[in-house]
């Protein structure tokens, strides 16, 4: 089960293919190789989340208006692992929470951020 997040990854080749986005590209490939490859290496879990969050602080500071949502979702982020490291709930509740609670959400924002830079190069 543990390919749930690996599968969810998948669901950024969209603004990979629609916006040509290497944002996208960078989540896809570094969420495959962990979530797929490498699960539970904590050397490559180091390296998604830097990555992660290096892309989260980038979209944030060029388009702020997703700030507390994004900070909304790291904080369920760091809940859920939490909560799954001290053992409340199962390795597939949390990858089920994982993945409604951050890949869904920051894809989504992703492609806000994108639509609007689309939009203002559209209107420039």
């Amino acid at each position: 089960m543990r390919y749930i997040n690996a599968i969810s990854i998948l669901l950024f080749i969209y603004p990979l293919y629609k916006y040509n986005s290497y944002r996208a590209f960078i989540i896809l490939f570094n969420g495959l190789v962990y979530h797929g490859l490498t699960y539970g290496n904590m050397k490559m879990l180091s390296i998604d989340l830097i990555c992660n969050l290096l892309i989260s602080f980038y979209t944030a500071y060029y388009y702020p208006k997703i700030f507390f949502k994004g900070s909304f979702c790291t904080l369920l982020f760091i809940l859920n692992t939490a909560l799954f490291y001290s053992n409340y709930i199962n390795s597939i509740t949390s990858q089920i929470l994982h993945v409604i609670t951050t890949h869904i959400p920051f894809l989504l924002m992703l492609i806000i951020h994108l639509e609007s830079e689309k939009m203002k190069n559209i209107t420039s």
